[in-house]
């Protein structure tokens, strides 16, 4: 299903949790080494919010970054059809953790290697987000990764999860107009949400929500980050 077409809706731009100096911000992505230690410097120092397990099954996904040309790119993949849950949706890299990882580092890792080719050498890990928890129940860690290897990377999709990566330029998502509320049918109700809109795609749900927390924690300025009345997926529900 695609949210992007009449049914969704444009939220006023900009709105007060895009940054005050958003022009500088999006100049300053042309300095990329810059954003980079700016978006590692920003996490090191944020304390991520862990959530007690509880009997929930555990998860951990990675936010992996690399930088091209004067852009920041964010990686993501489409989900097939194929898929038991969320068909067709936008989703980090990840899954579930399984007894031979060492840690949940090591299960986003891992998953990011099994769904699209991106060796774990490859990645360093410079910050961890929130912890969330699911609509299908699972707890999940997120990780945020720095590619460095030679690009354009040759990614390798498992062709029964993953239908696409999808590369999102920093600058894009900071874009007034890229946030947007959609409706979705769920149980014969209709719901409204926010998502992060790219060419025919959104980014909503759990993923919207993760994503949100790292342009909070490590992009914008921590004085408009989040800022009441005007902060991005204002509804709790993740799905």
């Amino acid at each position: 299903m695609k949210h992007g077409g009449p049914m969704s809706t444009e939220l006023p731009g900009p709105r007060p949790w895009f940054p005050l100096n958003l022009r500088v911000i999006k100049r300053a992505i042309g300095h990329n080494r810059f954003v980079i230690e700016q978006i590692r410097s920003r996490l090191a120092e944020y304390d991520a919010r862990p959530i007690e397990t509880a009997g929930h099954p555990t998860a951990a996904v990675l936010c992996a970054l690399y930088v091209s040309g004067d852009e920041v790119y964010v990686v993501l993949t489409k989900r097939t059809d194929k898929v038991e849950k969320h068909k067709g949706e936008i989703a980090f890299p990840g899954g579930g953790c399984e007894l031979d990882d060492a840690d949940c580092i090591a299960t986003a890792l891992r998953e990011a290697e099994e769904e699209i080719g991106l060796a774990p050498s490859d990645v360093r890990v410079i910050g961890r987000l929130d912890d969330i928890i699911t609509i299908t129940n699972y707890h999940v860690t997120v990780y945020v990764g720095l590619i460095e290897a030679d690009l354009p990377y040759e990614w390798r999709l498992q062709a029964r999860e993953v239908a696409e990566v999808i590369e999102v330029p920093l600058s894009h998502l900071l874009e007034p107009g890229t946030l947007i509320e959609f409706e979705v049918q769920r149980n014969g109700e209709t719901l409204r949400r926010e998502g992060y809109r790219f060419g025919e795609h959104v980014i909503w749900g759990a993923t919207g929500r993760m994503l949100c927390n790292f342009l909070e924690a490590a992009v914008l300025e921590p004085e408009t980050a989040g800022a009441a009345d005007g902060a991005p997926f204002r509804n709790l529900t993740v799905g």
